[in-house]
């Protein structure tokens, strides 16, 4: 069988003090022993789908041509739930139906989507008969991940649908009713919002700032040097996203912000 893919890249909201990540690597080493496993984090906060969808949107593009991507945060495993494949024109994405690959699909087309039909997997020994209710990640998506990396026909593992409607999830000129919020605060206390970069200049001219908890936001900066220390400050990040930053020091810890706290664009 040819190998349809040799890069496989993992999301899940496992960590790694836990032996789930290493299972699934070994499971599908098992099937392809060939494949390159890269890991794009297992870090997302458990259960939390839009920061998961988030850390894959901003790292798909990256990645070489006919990468697979696994991507395993999944609250309703074990339930009626289901597993899609979405191939677009440069990438495969097997996820759960949840709205993790929603950021991604607003912005590439799909080619083709399917949801997985366990039963057919098991027929065809694809998939063990016996699962378990509580770690699809090693029982159903790592060796469904080898499989089609060794080339398996896409359209024998499941039934084609309708892709899954990507509703607008960022702020700008042109989506004034989507809801600013926070998608992810990094390892540096940078906290993430869902404010599209290209709006600075509007923002600027428009409003007094960026509430987030109980305080406000108001200062610009081209770069973290050009901050004052332990000042909240607006800088448009790596992703294209508007971020609130604190020089050498953490902004969430500075305004004790988490991935739940309100955010509000003030108008002037």
């Amino acid at each position: 069988m040819r190998k349809s893919c040799s890069i496989v890249a993992l999301l899940t909201d496992f960590g790694l003090r836990d032996h789930y990540v290493g299972t699934m690597k070994a499971v599908m080493l098992s099937i392809e022993p060939s494949l390159t496993i890269l890991d794009i984090t297992h870090e997302v906060q458990p259960q939390n789908m839009r920061q998961a969808s988030y850390l894959l949107w901003a790292t798909y593009r990256y990645f070489p041509r006919k990468t697979l991507f696994v991507c395993v945060v999944d609250p309703g495993v074990g339930t009626s739930r289901r597993i899609i494949v979405v191939r677009t024109s440069q990438w495969t994405f097997l996820a759960p139906e949840n709205g993790l690959l929603d950021l991604v699909l607003s912005e590439e087309e799909a080619e083709l989507c399917l949801a997985v039909d366990l039963d057919r997997l098991k027929r065809d020994a694809l998939i063990s008969p016996e699962l378990s209710s509580t770690f699809h990640g090693r029982d159903i998506f790592a060796p469904l991940a080898a499989h089609i990396a060794r080339g398996r026909k896409l359209t024998s593992l499941g039934e084609a649908i309708q892709t899954p409607k990507a509703t607008p999830a960022f702020v700008s000129e042109k989506t004034p009713r989507v809801r600013p919020s926070v998608l992810h605060i990094d390892r540096f206390g940078n906290i993430i919002t869902n404010i599209l970069g290209d709006n600075r200049d509007f923002l600027s001219r428009s409003a007094r700032g960026i509430a987030i908890g109980r305080k406000m936001v108001t200062r610009w900066v081209e770069n973290y040097e050009s901050a004052p220390p332990r000042t909240p400050c607006l800088i448009v990040g790596s992703s294209g996203l508007v971020e609130i930053s604190v020089k050498l020091g953490s902004a969430a810890d500075v305004l004790s912000v988490d991935l739940t706290t309100p955010l509000r664009i003030i108008g002037p």
